[in-house]
């Protein structure tokens, strides 16, 4: 997996987590969004994320964040140009 770019943003009472890579592995997201959720909750240390990092766990598993709120916005393709820019696109009341 290639991590190219994340990014934390606050848009109110929204938690906007703007994820670019290639090479995900199923549920590889849910799990780091899960994970910086209980980082952010104080139940997990930067320490704790940096052992997840070093060695083959399955600990993050443990913390994989639900598929509701999470959608793929955009796919891109060999040679074009990835924007780092984010959007809301939907804003439920």
């Amino acid at each position: 997996m290639v991590l190219q770019h994340l990014q934390i943003h606050e848009e109110g009472d929204l938690l906007v987590i703007h994820v670019i890579g290639s090479h995900f592995l199923w549920k590889m997201v849910r799990r780091i969004v899960g994970v910086l959720v209980e980082v952010g909750r104080g139940n997990l240390s930067k320490e704790d994320v940096r052992s997840f990092l070093a060695q083959p766990t399955n600990a993050p598993a443990q913390y994989t964040a639900p598929p509701s709120g999470l959608f793929l916005e955009r796919v891109y393709y060999e040679k074009e140009p990835i924007s780092k820019e984010y959007r809301i696109l939907f804003r439920g009341n």
